[in-house]
């Protein structure tokens, strides 16, 4: 009989996710699930194989035998959030800011899920917490300025004071109404993707409430991504999109090679202005976006086809000219994107350079 204890289990999945193992791990938590104690490493198990579904639970087992355990805290609080359930993961977030006020990951993860809702004065209040406690009050005005208002955080110095790029006003009620016109989908639901740093996984949970220029300001700040279903209740859709993406391995050729980067770079815009003259030739209105990595904070360049646009695409002018029309008609570059979420405190001014100084 196969020896079907916890570590013995572990040490499977580490040679490979095999249907066996991962039937042998759901029995296994079956079985026990009266049991008391050991849930939270059960759990974790569950999560390296897949089983999402029995991880939620056992970390629900876990706090009702020991309502401290930090871990099971945490990963219960990271599942709501990936359902889309806010209300319930901020107050587990809150709970555990509770023991440690300045943990720095927790603060952010209760400042993503409150941007922009009425609740954002309790990240207000925990930030003045972990002030408190010893949090650098730089980084208390990073986590402040990504509530999307770049007065939360009035008397901390601005390190891009003096930047010459362009700025853009946040977006108004009146820019996220037209956007969700213009992209709008399922009526009653939303999806917003969720990015797990420990092992890089990433995905889309559906939030079961409207579209609101609330969220759709946000996205368009980069506080979060937000997803829409396009298929309407009615069964119809007023926009579709194509994804022109790279595979794993050019990427990695990529990272190791400035020269093929830009290679790839050229060659995907120039793929990308193809399929732009071919969806005009069906009489469409097509957008051409440069949408960066999933998991991260997006950093784009979006190509609006107006007519002058449209008429150099037709006559099949280099894209560096192209670029040059559209820069020129007020289209954000890349570099000026990336000072944006720099300013706007979602990301540093070191990495916004090194994605976007070649740009």
């Amino acid at each position: 009989m196969p020896d079907t204890s916890l570590e013995a289990l572990r040490r499977r999945l580490a040679e490979g996710r095999d249907p066996q193992t991962v039937e042998a791990i759901r029995s296994a938590v079956e079985a026990r699930q009266q049991v008391r104690g050991g849930h939270t490493r059960w759990g974790l198990v569950c999560e390296e194989a897949g089983l999402m579904g029995l991880a939620f639970r056992e970390f629900q087992l876990a706090i009702r035998d020991d309502q401290a355990d930090g871990v099971a805290l945490e990963r219960l609080a990271e599942h709501y959030q990936e359902r889309g359930d806010t209300v319930r993961a901020a107050s587990l977030f809150e709970r555990l800011l509770q023991t440690n006020p300045a943990h720095q990951a927790w603060l952010q993860s209760l400042a993503e899920l409150l941007r922009g809702t009425p609740e954002w004065q309790q990240v207000r209040q925990a930030v003045a917490r972990a002030v408190a406690a010893g949090l650098p009050e730089e980084r208390a005005a990073e986590l402040l300025r990504s509530g999307g208002d770049p007065h939360e955080a009035a008397g901390i110095p601005n390190p891009l004071e003096d930047a010459s790029e362009k700025t853009l006003p946040a977006p108004s009620d009146a820019d996220c109404i037209r956007f969700a016109s213009l992209f709008s989908g399922r009526e009653d639901v939303y999806a917003r993707q969720w990015h797990r740093p420990t092992n890089g996984q990433t995905g889309y949970t559906p939030v079961h409430e409207p579209l609101t220029p609330a969220v759709i300001r946000n996205h368009l700040l980069g506080a979060f991504t937000a997803g829409v279903y396009p298929i309407r209740l009615d069964q119809t859709a007023t926009w579709f999109a194509v994804d022109l993406d790279l595979r794993r391995p050019a990427l990695d050729e990529a990272r190791r090679d400035a020269a093929r980067a830009r290679q790839l770079r050229d060659l995907t815009r120039r793929t990308g202005l193809a399929i732009l003259g071919v969806l005009c030739e069906l009489g469409l209105d097509p957008l051409f976006e440069n949408s960066g990595y999933k998991g991260r904070s997006a950093v784009m360049e979006v190509l609006t086809v107006d007519a002058p646009i449209r008429d150099a695409i037709a006559r099949s002018l280099p894209s560096d000219e192209i670029q040059a029309m559209a820069l020129k008609a007020g289209m954000v570059s890349l570099k000026q994107a990336g000072l944006l979420k720099v300013r706007a405190g979602i990301t540093s001014l070191t990495t916004a350079l090194e994605v976007t100084g070649g740009e």
